[in-house]
């Protein structure tokens, strides 16, 4: 097992092509990238515009091997990202998980 000293709360974890993506709750540089041979820091964060911090922890973020991409869900702004796209979703999306091929699955907070 190995522990990785982290700076700031941790709200999401994703593995892709041999690197490690932590989710922070930061205003900015709130992904970064580590080494999954040694897990080094890398150079390598990613800034999500208009990010929305949220006390809670109920951000996301999830993997998609086949499409080779991340998602990461804003809370506050009812929204998930997959790169530079934002889809509007109509309430708070507090859990995900891609399945199968690359279906992404949500959990919504007041969903009925």
């Amino acid at each position: 097992m190995t522990t990785i000293k982290a700076p700031d709360r941790v709200f999401g974890l994703a593995i892709l092509d041999k690197k490690l993506y932590v989710l922070r709750q930061r205003p900015e540089k709130q992904i970064y990238v580590y080494n999954l041979d040694d897990f080094s820091l890398t150079d390598d964060y990613i800034n999500i515009p208009d990010f929305t911090v949220d006390e809670f922890g109920w951000n996301d973020m999830q993997e998609c091997q086949q499409e080779k991409c991340l998602f990461v869900s804003d809370f506050k702004c009812k929204c998930i990202r997959k790169g530079n796209t934002l889809r509007i979703v109509e309430d708070h999306v507090q859990y995900m998980c891609v399945f199968y091929v690359s279906y992404l699955i949500i959990c919504c907070h007041l969903a009925q």
